[in-house]
């Protein structure tokens, strides 16, 4: 995959406050598509070991703008002032894959998400995919 792309970074409630999940990871599947994996950074051995968001996404490009050679690639212009994408720029698509925090899915492998925080409880950071 060749080009400069917006990618719009998923987000997940903590209480009342809108969190970014960290992007850890990000894997080419082809000329159009990633897999990217995020997460909060809770998890085993932390003092909140219950994570709210850790997934696998696959991103899609097929539709989205590639900026190479316009002056959001070139220049200090913000593709998304304020948080708010420029008009006549699309952005990629994306869906979760893979929601890792599944209890039930975890429950099969004998894992959780918390809270009790024992030798089965996931890790707070994963930080790398591999095909």
């Amino acid at each position: 995959m060749k080009g400069h792309y917006v990618l719009e970074l998923p987000t997940f409630l903590v209480g009342a406050a809108t969190r970014v999940a960290a992007q850890s990871e990000i894997v080419a599947l082809n000329n159009h598509q990633i897999l990217v994996l995020a997460r909060d950074g809770n998890g085993h051995g932390l003092a909140n070991p219950v994570s709210a968001y850790r997934s696998i996404q696959i991103h899609d490009f097929s539709e989205a703008t590639n900026l190479v050679g316009t002056s959001y690639e070139t220049t200090a212009t913000p593709v998304a002032p304020n948080g708010i994408l420029v008009a006549g720029v699309a952005a990629g698509t994306s869906t979760v894959l893979v929601d890792i925090n599944d209890a039930v899915q975890l429950a099969k492998f004998g894992l959780n998400n918390g809270p009790v925080d024992n030798d089965n409880t996931l890790s707070e950071k994963w930080e790398a995919l591999a095909m």
